[in-house]
């Protein structure tokens, strides 16, 4: 009796006789051992893909730090800058300066501390910009590492 499916074969050579023979075996091995060795490197690709975002999320929230820490340290400064002006005006007032026109030099540093204020309201403007851009990000870098884990999960549970 002869069956009509269809196998895949491998011919093997002897070389002690001029015939080929028809390893049977070979259909069991390759559907055996493919499924094993596409999980490994599924395993290895997506474990990869983990750690690379592991590292866009740690390089992210390092982003927002620094710009934290930019966003004070800006801050500190201009408030800095306010208390140095207004100390000027304070002692144009009690006329230590000496003899010059008030009014005058007044109104150019009030105009100074405005837009030290000015310089602080865009740098707080900037600041929230770039922290809802990053954040944003590290949203999503979030988003593919959660289903990074659930694929690699998926592979493992299923090998």
């Amino acid at each position: 009796m002869q069956s009509n499916d269809k196998k895949l074969v491998r011919y093997t050579f002897d070389t002690d006789s001029a015939y080929s023979t028809i390893d049977d075996n070979i259909e069991s091995n390759a559907i055996m051992s493919l499924p094993m060795q596409t999980n490994e490197i599924l395993s290895k690709i997506l474990t990869d893909r983990l750690y690379f975002i592991k590292d866009e999320i740690n390089e992210i929230t390092r982003q927002v730090e620094e710009r934290q820490e930019l966003k004070q340290s800006l801050d500190s400064e201009i408030d800095q800058r306010v208390c140095e002006v207004r100390t000027i005006i304070y002692l144009i007032e009690l006329d230590i300066c000496g003899k010059i026109d008030k009014s005058r030099r007044r109104t150019l540093l009030e105009k100074q501390i405005a837009d030290l204020y000015k310089e602080k309201r865009q740098e707080k403007h900037s600041h929230w910009t770039d922290t809802v851009m990053l954040e944003r990000e590290l949203r999503k870098a979030e988003k593919e590492e959660r289903n990074a884990m659930l694929d690699l999960w998926m592979i493992r549970f299923l090998s």
